[in-house]
């Protein structure tokens, strides 16, 4: 019994090293075919990029004090992985984020370096603090810039859906379906 239960063991396993070595080759396989679409592979060093940033900003974030700022900061990781999120799932629109990851991400890490580099400064001068004051004022105006990007790119569905509530509309009161008609 114990040797045809041993047997069984050493069936299953091996089926199961099988499954995980087809498993890992499919993976492959299909690294393979994202290398050879440009798209695909833009895609990937986009999402790459941005994941890197949004590290990079939670590491400035957890090195400032200012709980105004670390909110900020949280909600502009927050925005980032949206939109990231979404353009993950709907690569159509990358084009659309292209100028927000080349440009916008870098300037705005750009701005949250100096950020830090300013905040660890032991003597807090007035052009420190003038400078600080205007990056922390410029955080809104980036987090409400970036919210709007994501907003912008659910356009299309928004407009999708207002259609289509309106072909239906127009078919229920053809149809005489719409409540305002049962009251005639």
């Amino acid at each position: 019994m114990l040797n045809n239960e041993v047997y069984e063991n050493y069936l299953t396993s091996q089926e199961s090293l099988k499954k995980r070595n087809e498993d890992e080759l499919k993976k492959q396989e299909e690294l393979k075919k994202d290398f050879n679409d440009p798209v695909k592979m833009e895609l990937r060093n986009t999402i790459e990029m941005g994941m890197d940033y949004i590290k990079q900003i939670g590491d400035i974030s957890s090195s400032i004090d200012k709980e105004e700022i670390s909110k900020k900061l949280n909600r502009l990781q927050n925005i980032i992985n949206q939109i990231l999120k979404y353009v993950e799932q709907n690569p159509k629109k990358l084009q659309e984020v292209d100028r927000f990851a080349k440009h916008y991400l870098p300037m705005t890490l750009k701005l949250l370096n100096a950020y830090k580099e300013l905040n660890e400064q032991p003597v807090q001068g007035d052009n420190i603090r003038n400078a600080k004051n205007e990056i922390e004022k410029t955080l809104d105006t980036i987090n409400n810039a970036f919210e709007k990007l994501l907003d912008d790119l659910f356009e299309e569905i928004a407009l999708d859906i207002s259609t289509d509530i309106s072909v239906l509309e127009t078919l229920f009161t053809q149809e005489g379906l719409k409540k305002d008609d049962f009251k005639k």
